[in-house]
């Protein structure tokens, strides 16, 4: 489960197994035996336009197959601020079969919305149409993919209308399931790593079960944690994984890589874990929690509370009737907590809701 999703209470989540309502497919899972169930029967309608469930499956299949070739990846965060249309439709289902999280706007929403969203979420991509009325989004979203760190792909509608009709040369269509696990850079104190439990042998996986009572792990992150992480050989690690919401499992890490794969820069690190009742099964999701450091003594402040401005970390602190902008240098992250190393003062109020309107006046008013 993803950090900061709240689970279904365990007892509840056991009887939905029990009684065969939860079967802990995903989305996409579902969706391929609806595919093929009624594959000659109408799925979508818009305008003069319509689609067989089977039409709906190739085509997401050419555009999920094009976009894992643009560089979306599983978990990926995508804003698609589109109109009610098809290619909505068939972006969504490819979004799912790459296991990439859709957060949907508006058509109507503008630079305040569209910005927040892609802050807050990290997201890769955003998917706009040219125009909206007198309005045009291309401007906008180059404003917003100037001020992000994270935004990589701005894919307008007419270019994402002639992607599913695209094969790409050379791929044949593939198991989506098979897909390499979900690389996570490092997080501060808890570095949470998505993983995919798999058979000892299989190429790109994530969490290899290697008999009944250990788990081997193989999880990634990004190339600066060869420097920051070196000592962590023999640390803690907790794995949580979605089958069995409020149960972790403990083990500590084996083996950090010093190679750097040149193309993803990202190293492995091997974690072992331990699986004495056999409960952690081949196809199950996992987060591997390492714990790196603990300060007892650290000003911390909700991540909320701090901002990127001009590559800066600044926060907003209450003083008087007003807000002053302030630098602070950043330290470890702990939950929804970073710590602030310097910068700011304990027992000093800094805004958590709110600020990026601050951020956005203050730079009005220069």
């Amino acid at each position: 489960m993803l950090p900061g999703v709240v689970p279904f209470p365990p007892e509840f989540a056991g009887r939905y197994r029990a009684k065969g309502y939860w079967q802990d497919k995903t989305l996409a899972a579902e969706f391929s035996v609806v595919f093929e169930k009624y594959k000659n029967r109408t799925a979508l309608v818009d305008g003069d336009r319509s689609f067989t469930y089977a039409e709906v499956d190739r085509l997401t299949d050419n555009l999920a197959l094009n976009l894992l070739e643009l560089g979306l990846r599983p978990l990926d965060r995508v804003v698609p601020a589109l109109p009610n249309i098809a290619e909505f439709v068939l972006l969504y289902f490819a979004l799912q079969k790459i296991g990439a999280i859709p957060i949907a706007a508006l058509v109507t929403h503008r630079y305040a919305e569209i910005s927040q969203f892609v802050q807050l979420s990290g997201a890769t991509t955003c998917v706009y149409p040219e125009r909206q009325g007198d309005f045009q989004f291309a401007p906008m979203v180059r404003r917003v993919q100037h001020e992000s760190t994270t935004l990589k792909h701005c894919i307008s509608l007419p270019a994402l209308a002639q992607i599913p009709a695209s094969q790409l040369p050379g791929v044949e269509r593939q198991r989506f399931e098979e897909l390499p696990p979900p690389r996570a850079q490092p997080g501060g104190a808890v570095i949470k790593l998505p993983s995919t439990v798999a058979p000892e042998g299989a190429d790109d996986i994530a969490l290899i079960v290697r008999d009944v009572t250990i788990v081997g792990a193989t999880v990634y992150g990004r190339d600066q944690f060869v420097e920051l992480y070196r000592d962590l050989i023999g640390q803690p690690v907790k794995l949580t994984v979605t089958s069995f919401p409020g149960s972790t499992f403990s083990g500590k890490v084996i083996f950090i890589n010093s190679v750097v794969d040149p193309d993803s820069r990202t190293v492995k690190v091997r974690t072992e874990v331990a699986n004495s009742d056999g409960r952690l099964k081949p196809d199950m999701f996992a987060n591997v929690e390492i714990i790196t450091d603990v300060s007892s003594s650290a000003i911390s402040v909700p991540q909320s509370a701090v901002l990127e401005d001009d590559g800066k970390s600044v926060v907003f602190v209450s003083e008087g009737n007003a807000y002053q902008k302030r630098q602070v240098q950043t330290g470890i992250k702990t939950g929804d907590l970073i710590e602030i190393i310097d910068g700011l003062k304990a027992g000093e109020k800094v805004v958590v809701k709110g600020n990026y309107l601050l951020l956005q006046q203050g730079k009005g008013e220069q």
